[in-house]
C-alpha cells in the first residue's frame, strides 16, 4: 500500500516528466515552424486561353491560363510548362515560378526559354472526391493537346510538355503520364510537390482509390515488371512503356513544416525505380535546405529556384 508521501511523491515526479516532455515538443514544434523561405515577387498577368470542347466530361469553371511576367510579350517563345494545383489550389499559384523564370531568363539570355501555363479548377476540393479528380483529369487531357497545337500554329514543334503539379495535382500528372487522355502527347517530365504518392492522406471515396491506385499500378508494371503478371503487348501498352521509359520525374516533400502531407508520403520508389524517379526532401536539397509548409512550397524562393533551374 501507498503511504500518502509516496503518492505525492509520483505524482510530484510524474508531472515533472510531463512538463520536460512537453517542453521538448514545444521546443521540435517551434524549431520546425521557423519559417525561414524567402519570398519570391511578381508582377503577374494571366491570359484566360480558350480550350475547344474542354466542358465534355468536365466543367465549364475549368479554365486554361498562360502566364506573363510584367510587359512579356504573348507569344509562345519555348518549352511549355503546364502547372496543375492541387486541393482546394488556383491556377494563379503558378506565379511564383513563372517569375522566376522571367528573372533568371533576363540574367542568362543562354538559358531555354519556357512558357508557363496552368489550369484553373475553381478550388475545388479534389482531395475528397473521385468524380472531381476525374473532372480535372479529363481537362488536363484537353488542355495540353490545346497547347502544343497552339506552338504548331505558330511555326514551332516543341518535343512535349512538362508538369508541376502541387499536391493532389500530382496524381493527376501521373494517371496522364500513364496514357489516360485519349489524345497522344509525350510529357518529357513531372515535378510534383509535396504530392502523396504513396498513399491518399485520408480515404473518403472509392473511385479517388481506383484511380489513383491506377496509375500506380500502371507505372509499377512498367518499372517493376513481375514474372507473375502477363505482359501486355498491345499498341498502346507499348507507346505507353515508350513514354514511361523517356519521362522523368522528381518529387519534393517540405520536411517537417508541411504537416498534411508528409514527406515520406511523396516517395516514389515503390512505382518508379531511381534511373527514373528522384524523391527528395526539401531539407537535402542544395540551395534550400529548409523545411516548408504545404502552401509556401509553392512561393519559397529557395525553392522555386531550384524547380526553375533544374527545369
Amino acid at each position: 500500500m501507498v503511504d500518502g508521501r509516496a503518492a505525492g511523491g509520483m505524482a510530484m515526479a510524474a508531472a515533472i516528466g510531463i512538463v520536460f516532455i512537453a517542453h521538448g515538443l514545444l521546443h521540435t514544434i517551434g524549431h520546425a515552424s521557423e519559417n525561414m523561405c524567402r519570398m519570391t515577387y511578381m508582377m503577374p498577368n494571366y491570359y484566360s486561353i480558350p480550350v475547344p470542347h474542354a466542358s465534355w466530361g468536365t466543367k465549364p469553371s475549368y479554365s486554361l491560363l498562360l502566364y506573363r511576367e510584367g510587359s512579356q510579350s504573348f507569344h509562345k517563345r519555348g518549352l511549355p510548362v503546364l502547372f496543375i494545383p492541387g486541393n482546394a489550389g488556383s491556377g494563379k499559384q503558378v506565379r511564383s515560378m513563372a517569375s522566376e523564370a522571367a528573372r533568371e531568363l533576363g540574367r542568362n539570355p543562354s538559358l531555354g526559354q519556357l512558357d508557363f501555363w496552368a489550369v484553373d479548377f475553381e478550388d475545388e476540393l479534389s482531395a475528397f472526391s473521385g468524380d472531381i479528380l476525374l473532372s480535372q483529369t479529363k481537362f488536363v487531357c484537353r488542355c495540353i493537346p490545346h497547347i502544343m497545337d497552339s506552338y504548331k500554329e505558330e511555326g514551332m514543334q516543341p518535343g512535349g510538355v512538362v508538369l508541376v503539379a502541387h499536391s493532389m495535382g500530382g496524381h493527376i500528372a501521373r494517371i496522364v503520364s500513364a496514357s489516360f487522355c485519349e489524345e497522344d502527347f509525350d510529357v518529357v517530365a513531372i515535378f510534383s510537390l509535396s504530392s502523396p504518392h504513396t498513399g491518399l492522406p485520408v480515404f473518403t471515396d472509392p473511385l479517388l482509390k481506383r484511380l489513383t491506385d491506377w496509375s500506380a499500378d500502371v507505372w509499377r508494371r512498367n518499372f517493376f515488371p513481375s514474372a507473375h503478371e502477363p505482359v501486355a503487348n498491345s499498341t498502346t501498352s507499348s507507346k505507353r512503356s515508350e513514354r514511361l521509359n523517356r519521362m522523368v520525374s522528381v518529387s519534393v516533400g517540405g520536411g517537417l513544416r508541411d504537416l498534411l502531407v508528409g514527406t515520406e508520403r511523396c516517395d516514389l520508389s515503390h512505382i518508379c525505380p531511381s534511373s527514373h524517379c528522384l524523391s527528395v526532401s526539401s531539407t537535402a536539397l542544395a540551395g534550400v535546405w529548409v523545411s516548408v509548409d504545404h502552401q509556401a512550397i509553392l512561393w519559397c524562393n529557395q525553392m522555386v529556384q531550384i524547380v526553375v533551374s533544374s527545369l
